[in-house]
């Protein structure tokens, strides 16, 4: 028997080396696969934080673009605001301006017929000055015009 175990012994010696060399390398190649793991581990965390820093400031900046654009909005509406307001004035004040325009070149036509008529009565045309006199409307004369016209009028007979 003696001889079968040293039989044995150096088989399971050999079969004890050879277990620890698989083991070895077993134990090598999963260190390896920690640590290529590790380093690519590493490395995607590096790239996330680098485009998560992208994102973060792509962010921040497009939410300061919309604010500065809603601000802008909000600026621009109430200037639009003021200017349909000073719009409104100034039509109201151009119809003001319209009338009274009309108003004075009605003024001063009925002031060129007062003259006109005063012009023939000088001539002794009293017929024409009477013509020329019933043109006036007697309504927008202002006093000192008023005056002429009466001095006019009773001149040729219609007062």
């Amino acid at each position: 028997m003696d001889n079968k175990n040293e039989q044995v012994t150096p088989q399971f010696t050999k079969d004890i080396k050879v277990l620890w060399i698989y083991t070895t390398l077993f134990c090598l190649f999963a260190l390896a696969l920690i640590i290529i793991s590790s380093i690519v581990q590493n490395k995607m965390q590096g790239d996330a934080e680098y485009y998560q820093g992208l994102y973060e400031g792509e962010k921040s900046q497009n939410q300061s673009t919309i604010q500065n654009i809603q601000t802008e909005n909000t600026s621009l509406k109430n200037a639009n605001s003021a200017l349909l307001k000073e719009n409104e004035i100034l039509k109201e004040q151009f119809e003001k301006d319209a009338e009274l325009l009309d108003a004075s070149a009605e003024l001063i036509l009925n002031a060129e017929y007062i003259m006109d008529a005063q012009r023939e009565l000088y001539t002794g045309s009293h017929a024409k000055a009477r013509k020329i006199l019933e043109k006036v409307d007697a309504d927008i004369l202002s006093d000192e015009m008023r005056e002429c016209y009466n001095t006019v009028a009773k001149a040729v007979g219609i007062l």
